[in-house]
């Protein structure tokens, strides 16, 4: 199974530092749920602080508050940003370059949105490796979180723990040596090898890249380091990626103007792939891979006013003789493709609602620039496996192929054809075209629940009109499901399964044995030709079978029933309803419910001899212990089941009710 999302890059949100915000000079940013809610925290070197956003689902960004330098915390020139939780708690770490130390706050969704909790300083300890504080890394496991920071000018890193109370402590000190490339240290983020096994990639200024293994507990050791300055003359923050059991890390060198992709092998790195275009990789300042399902993506960019930031797709198929290597999505020029895009410092990514999104600060241009991924115009495949395909906005064409998938176009005018397999497909804005496969496959139109109208489908037309009036079509679907909305849903001559979920629907199975169920509200339910199931569900519904053997369920609710042609089984539930058989041999079913208060049901057109009543949900001993409740009323048999329930059996002589009638 493939989780398989779009790659092209969409600029969602920009954000130009503000005299309240602390944007000036800001390299990085990161994300963190507190309650629900969707924050950024980024910071700015220049500014000495860092600045709080809220986000929305569609990426864009609200100023909050800031934070800026006081006694006791390390926010003086403030570099890498990280967040976590620990003992049920939401934190985030912030590193001060001229501070030479680690500061821990607290984070809240509510106005004082973080709160300082401790500081770690270098000054502290002789030992500590935290002089010129520049990057951190993160690491959470069985409820600890560990901060890994490297000092530039102490030429080492140090491994810090963070508690539930926020408080932090140093754990473990690793100098440079002559087997490791710590001198003027960069980290990259853990690589999280599952069962308690990591990896934190470091480059050196001048030295190379090494690959630390990281204990459960935090503890690092020197796995391997590549050094060679033909290679690595100037090695920017690398960044890993787990493909498999395979470990690739990627670094970007200023100097020579080059991205290389290597593979861990055993004890060594191997460089497996260098490539270099100065209209790209000129004076390059930072990479990072992201990851999104299985889809793997490598961004960098260039450290200069009108240079640009590219994005490169990593092969993540497994097997693949290029597995792990790099081709090119897109690039963003500034000046050109936004205004700003000066040197890009990737920070974080998030999904959020489906939609995923990366954070660049462009430190040149004392902004954040929020990056849609999958927000242009994509071309997906799927597998002969079951997956899970994500569009995003943009015009996309998606292919299911084989396997059970999930699919959501994102917005905008996509075309999508399901493939074989039992397919859903979600609907989406936009102008789209889908298609489903051979089998049973559902359209669900849910992404329009919020929308101030419902949606009509009518797949005999080959039509979904969206709640503002977009026309899209919709073909090859048997299971459509509604809104929260009033939607008006009609079938075909295949055997539909039509939701209309909550509001006053309007549901027509046309040909075919179908399944139609209306939910909350008063609906309308026609099965039409074929033996059909209709549900209402609560709410004062209207059930008419059509022709063919039908069986209507009414729910809660006082219902209209009508079975119309054929032998037709009618169960009205809770609720005072109205009950006609119609044409053919009719059961008509009644449920002990304890009510509470008396209940009257009608049947308008019981005939002895042919129809029947089920009452064998009462546990009546007999024919006669049924009938000694009946009573003679001018027009037609009251029949009382218990002190709450009571049927009217319109137009029916007493005499002509008998045990032959009954289903006990």
């Amino acid at each position: 199974m493939a989780d398989i999302q779009g790659t092209s890059i969409r600029i969602a949100d920009t954000f130009n530092d503000i005299p309240a915000s602390t944007l000036d000079g800001g390299i990085d940013a990161a994300f963190a749920t507190v309650n629900g809610a969707t924050f950024l925290y980024a910071t700015g070197q220049t500014a000495d602080g860092f600045s709080i956003f809220s986000v929305a689902a569609d990426g864009s960004l609200t100023f909050l508050d800031s934070i800026t330098d006081t006694g006791g915390t390390t926010l003086d020139n403030a570099s890498d940003i990280v967040s976590f939780q620990v003992g049920g708690n939401q934190f985030i770490a912030v590193g001060g370059e001229f501070d030479d130390g680690v500061a821990v706050y607290a984070l809240s969704d509510t106005p004082g949105y973080a709160t300082f909790t401790d500081a770690v300083f270098d000054s502290e300890d002789p030992d500590y490796e935290l002089n010129g504080t520049f990057s951190l890394a993160v690491m959470e496991y069985n409820d600890r979180a560990f901060v890994f920071a490297a000092g530039i000018n102490d030429s080492g890193l140090s491994v810090l723990e963070v508690d539930g109370s926020g408080n932090i402590s140093v754990i473990q000190n690793v100098p440079d040596d002559v087997n490791t490339a710590l001198s003027i240290p960069r980290l990259g983020q853990i690589v999280d090898r599952g069962t308690g096994s990591f990896t934190l990639p470091v480059t050196g200024g001048s030295q190379g890249l090494s690959v630390f293994n990281v204990s459960s507990t935090g503890i690092v050791s020197l796995q391997t380091t590549f050094e060679d300055t033909s290679v690595l003359s100037g090695p920017a923050h690398p960044a890993g990626a787990l493909i498999g059991n395979d470990e690739y890390y990627y670094v970007t060198d200023r100097n020579n103007d080059t991205t290389n992709v290597f593979v861990r092998d055993g004890f060594d790195l191997e460089l497996i792939q260098s490539f270099r275009s100065n209209a790209v990789f000129s004076d390059n300042r930072d990479g990072q891979t992201f990851q999104f399902g299985d889809t793997w993506i490598y961004a960098t960019s260039e450290n200069s006013s009108g240079g640009t930031t590219s994005f490169y797709a990593i092969d993540s198929i497994l097997g693949s003789p290029t597995a792990g290597h790099l081709s090119l999505i897109q690039t963003l020029t500034d000046g050109v493709d936004g205004d700003d895009l000066a040197s890009i410092w990737f920070g974080d990514s998030i999904t959020i609602d489906g939609t995923s999104f990366i954070v660049g600060s462009a430190r040149l241009d004392d902004s954040l620039v929020m990056f849609e991924v999958g927000g242009g115009d994509d071309v997906l495949d799927g597998t002969q496996s079951a997956d899970t395909i994500r569009g995003g906005s943009g015009d996309d064409v998606i292919h299911g192929l084989g396997g059970d998938d999930e699919i959501d176009g994102g917005n905008d005018d996509d075309i999508i054809y399901a493939g074989s397999g039992i397919d859903t497909v979600y609907a989406s804005a936009g102008a789209d075209r889908t298609f489903g496969g051979s089998n049973y496959d559902t359209f669900d139109a849910g992404f329009f629940n919020g929308a101030a109208g419902g949606v009509q489908i009518d797949t005999a037309f080959d039509l979904f009109r969206t709640p503002d009036g977009t026309k899209q079509l919709v073909s090859g679907f048997e299971k459509l499901l509604g809104t929260s909305q009033d939607d008006d849903i009609r079938g075909d001559d295949a055997n539909n399964d039509l939701r209309g979920l909550s509001g006053n629907d309007v549901l027509n199975g046309r040909g075919g044995n179908d399944s139609l169920r209306g939910s909350n509200g008063d609906d309308r339910l026609l099965g039409a030709d074929g033996n059909d199931f209709l549900f209402g569900g609560f709410g004062a519904d209207d059930l008419r079978g059509g022709s063919g053997s039908d069986q209507l369920a009414g729910d809660a609710g006082d219902d209209f029933m009508l079975g119309d042609n054929g032998a037709d089984t009618l169960n009205g539930g809770v609720g005072e309803d109205t009950m006609t058989g119609g044409n053919g041999a009719d059961i008509f079913v009644f449920e002990n419910y304890a009510l509470g208060a008396t209940e009257y049901d009608s049947v308008r057109d019981f005939t002895s001899g042919s129809d029947k009543l089920d009452l064998s949900d009462f546990g009546f001993a007999n024919a006669a212990a049924v009938l000694a409740g009946a009573t003679q009323r001018g027009w037609g048999v009251r029949l009382e089941l218990d002190s709450d329930q009571v049927v009217a059996l319109e137009g029916l002589n007493l005499a002509d009710l008998s045990g032959a009638d009954l289903i006990l």
